[in-house]
């Protein structure tokens, strides 16, 4: 059954799309479908962290072989 809506349930961080569809506002997501409120995206800042500290990672790896082969001093 197609359903159209004309008004989002207040609360839910949703607005009616071009197609009359109740999506989530910018920067907010239903984690696929399987919510009905929308919630921020903090899991992708989440993820950039992640990202950050592999990137840490691998500069202090890369220091400790300059210090190693007495290219840097420390």
């Amino acid at each position: 059954m197609n359903q159209y809506c004309l008004t989002c349930i207040p609360g839910e961080n949703r607005i009616v799309s071009d197609d009359f569809k109740c999506q989530c506002i910018e920067n907010y997501g239903d984690n696929n479908g399987t919510t009905n409120i929308c919630f921020t995206k903090l899991y992708q800042l989440s993820q950039l962290v992640i990202i950050l500290v592999e990137d840490v990672k691998i500069l202090n790896q890369l220091v400790v072989q300059l210090v190693q082969k007495s290219q840097i001093d420390i």
